[in-house]
């Protein structure tokens, strides 16, 4: 089985995916490939990537009006991924330990995911319940997360992703909450009738409901949250996106200098005048 791990990031995001392929090289290195879906990287950022060891670039095409807003572009990524076993995971995320059982588990169950830690109701506009024809009787069950989601191509999951990808066109995963307006970043603005709207992860767990009545959630706190909140010699997955940079394992504590000379030359491509400290930076690690 070849093991492909996706992830999708801007600019903004470029040192947490840095450290994202750090700790797979680290800790997961039967991972074969990771493919970095563009989401508006900069040059240089992506000479940086294409030298990297098992990352492939991926481009999003223009594929609607609104595709890079309220994470469109991560239902297409779902449905277009070119393998037999789609696993996605933020960019905002360290891999602490060997996630090959992830593709073992996805090959004899169909698909992997994790809680969200509330209920339907919160994240569910009241008309989407007879939108998508879901009962009401499933606001009590716990959100799948999103962010840390994958499934077996030749499943019954294909049929969610292709009806939660036909929602999205629509703009259904479109708006936002009331209370978090101001995130709001397109010119029409949409309010949707719930406390936390969630887009693409709101229209993913009701096309779930449609076939699997009861979906089972792995171990959220191994696998996806913050690492206050379970002993890092347990979690598998850390999920850093609270996390300031300077927190951020992988960047300063990966054992291959080369990662952390890559982050370098970025800096000192932006700031030339710091090329000379960066470089006395390194003999001071190298011991020289």
């Amino acid at each position: 089985m070849v093991k492909i791990l996706n992830t999708a990031f801007s600019s903004s995001y470029f040192l947490r995916a840095l450290n994202l392929i750090g700790s797979i090289y680290k800790n997961s290195p039967t991972i074969d490939y990771i493919y970095i879906w563009d989401l508006g990287l900069k040059k240089n950022e992506l000479l940086i990537l294409k030298s990297l060891s098992k990352v492939v670039i991926k481009s999003v095409p223009v594929f609607s009006e609104h595709w890079r807003q309220c994470y469109s572009w991560k239902l297409y990524i779902l449905k277009h991924t070119p393998c037999d076993i789609v696993y996605y995971i933020d960019a905002s995320s360290t891999i602490l330990q060997d996630i090959s059982h992830i593709y073992d588990y996805i090959e004899k169950y169909d698909y992997f995911s994790i809680g969200q830690g509330h209920n339907m109701e919160i994240q569910t506009p009241n008309e989407y319940w007879s939108l998508f024809n879901i009962s009401t009787l499933h606001k009590g069950d716990e959100v799948i997360a999103a962010c840390n989601f994958g499934f077996k191509r030749n499943s019954i999951l294909s049929e969610v992703i292709d009806f939660s990808y036909e929602m999205m066109l629509k703009g259904y995963n479109l708006g936002h909450s009331l209370s978090e307006i101001n995130r709001n970043k397109s010119p029409e603005i949409i309010i949707r009738n719930c406390h936390i709207f969630r887009q693409d992860q709101t229209i993913l767990n009701l096309a779930i409901r449609k076939v699997i009545k009861h979906p089972f959630l792995n171990d959220k706190y191994l696998y996806g949250w913050p690492y206050t909140k379970v002993s890092s010699s347990k979690q598998i997955i850390l999920n850093n996106r609270g996390l300031r940079t300077k927190e951020i394992w992988y960047i300063s504590k990966y054992n291959n200098f080369r990662l952390i000379e890559y982050i370098a030359l970025y800096f000192a491509f932006i700031y030339p005048i710091r090329k000379k400290f960066l470089s006395d930076i390194f003999k001071i690690l190298r011991g020289k």
